[in-house]
Protein backbone atom coordinates (compact mmCIF):
# COMPACT_ATOMS: atom_id res chain seq x y z
CA UNK A 1 0.00 0.00 0.00
CA UNK A 2 2.78 2.41 1.18
CA UNK A 3 4.44 1.86 -2.28
CA UNK A 4 1.45 2.50 -4.42
CA UNK A 5 0.56 5.84 -2.24
CA UNK A 6 4.51 6.65 -2.64
CA UNK A 7 4.33 6.00 -6.79
CA UNK A 8 0.48 7.84 -7.10
CA UNK A 9 2.01 11.06 -5.20
CA UNK A 10 5.20 10.50 -7.52
CA UNK A 11 7.18 12.48 -4.78
CA UNK A 12 11.28 11.85 -3.47
CA UNK A 13 11.70 10.60 -0.28
CA UNK A 14 14.84 12.06 -0.30
CA UNK A 15 14.36 14.44 3.05
CA UNK A 16 11.18 15.55 5.14
CA UNK A 17 11.66 18.64 3.88
CA UNK A 18 11.42 17.37 0.24
CA UNK A 19 8.52 15.61 1.20
CA UNK A 20 6.97 15.41 4.32
CA UNK A 21 4.40 13.07 3.81
CA UNK A 22 6.29 10.95 2.21
CA UNK A 23 8.31 10.47 4.77
CA UNK A 24 6.53 10.19 7.41
CA UNK A 25 4.30 7.24 5.79
CA UNK A 26 7.96 5.68 5.10
CA UNK A 27 8.68 6.31 9.16
CA UNK A 28 5.14 4.49 10.12
CA UNK A 29 5.30 1.42 7.52
CA UNK A 30 8.84 0.74 8.98
CA UNK A 31 7.61 1.24 12.48
CA UNK A 32 5.17 -1.09 11.70
CA UNK A 33 7.04 -3.71 10.15
CA UNK A 34 9.56 -3.66 12.84
CA UNK A 35 6.30 -4.59 15.50
CA UNK A 36 5.03 -7.51 12.86
CA UNK A 37 8.58 -8.92 12.81
CA UNK A 38 8.91 -8.81 17.02
CA UNK A 39 11.98 -6.64 17.16
CA UNK A 40 12.38 -4.05 19.74
CA UNK A 41 13.88 -1.05 17.32
CA UNK A 42 15.00 -1.41 13.67
CA UNK A 43 15.64 1.25 10.87
CA UNK A 44 14.65 1.12 7.67
CA UNK A 45 13.86 2.87 3.69
CA UNK A 46 11.51 2.30 1.39
CA UNK A 47 12.89 1.36 -2.00
CA UNK A 48 11.63 1.23 -5.47
CA UNK A 49 12.73 -2.21 -6.37
CA UNK A 50 14.74 -5.82 -5.44
CA UNK A 51 17.44 -4.97 -7.26
CA UNK A 52 18.42 -1.88 -5.44
CA UNK A 53 17.49 -3.43 -2.37
CA UNK A 54 19.89 -6.41 -2.71
CA UNK A 55 22.67 -4.10 -3.51
CA UNK A 56 22.08 -1.85 -0.72
CA UNK A 57 21.96 -4.51 1.79
CA UNK A 58 25.75 -5.56 0.06
CA UNK A 59 26.80 -2.06 0.58
CA UNK A 60 25.55 -1.72 4.20
CA UNK A 61 26.93 -4.87 5.04
CA UNK A 62 30.32 -4.42 4.19
CA UNK A 63 30.09 -0.85 5.51
CA UNK A 64 28.88 -2.08 8.86
CA UNK A 65 31.64 -5.21 8.72
CA UNK A 66 34.27 -2.45 7.18
CA UNK A 67 33.74 0.66 8.49
CA UNK A 68 36.85 1.99 6.56
CA UNK A 69 35.95 0.75 3.02
CA UNK A 70 34.75 4.34 2.88
CA UNK A 71 38.96 5.69 3.17
CA UNK A 72 40.14 2.41 1.93
CA UNK A 73 37.90 1.36 -0.77
CA UNK A 74 37.61 -2.22 -1.52
CA UNK A 75 41.64 -3.53 0.08
CA UNK A 76 41.59 -3.71 3.97
CA UNK A 77 45.08 -3.67 4.05
CA UNK A 78 46.67 -6.66 2.04
CA UNK A 79 43.33 -8.19 1.54
CA UNK A 80 41.09 -8.10 -1.24
CA UNK A 81 36.80 -8.70 -0.56
CA UNK A 82 35.80 -11.73 -1.90
CA UNK A 83 31.83 -12.07 -2.68
CA UNK A 84 29.99 -15.44 -2.17
CA UNK A 85 27.33 -15.46 -4.75
CA UNK A 86 24.82 -18.53 -5.27
CA UNK A 87 24.17 -19.84 -9.05
CA UNK A 88 20.56 -19.11 -8.09
CA UNK A 89 21.00 -16.06 -7.22
CA UNK A 90 19.28 -13.00 -8.12
CA UNK A 91 21.12 -11.64 -11.03
CA UNK A 92 21.56 -8.17 -9.17
CA UNK A 93 23.87 -9.10 -6.67
CA UNK A 94 26.51 -9.20 -9.97
CA UNK A 95 25.65 -5.68 -10.66
CA UNK A 96 25.62 -4.68 -7.14
CA UNK A 97 29.45 -5.96 -6.79
CA UNK A 98 30.34 -4.36 -9.58
CA UNK A 99 28.86 -1.23 -8.87
CA UNK A 100 30.86 -1.22 -5.64
CA UNK A 101 34.35 -1.74 -7.40
CA UNK A 102 34.49 -5.70 -6.91
CA UNK A 103 36.39 -7.51 -9.27
CA UNK A 104 34.30 -10.12 -11.41
CA UNK A 105 37.33 -12.54 -10.77
CA UNK A 106 36.33 -12.09 -7.43
CA UNK A 107 32.84 -13.34 -7.11
CA UNK A 108 32.81 -16.67 -5.94
CA UNK A 109 29.84 -19.13 -7.48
Amino acid sequence: MADYVGAAMNSPMLSYEGSPATTLMETEVVEATCKLTGYRRCDGLINDGGSLSNMLGMAVARYRKYPRVKTEGNRIGRDAFVIFISEDAHYSYNKGAFSQGHLSDLHLK
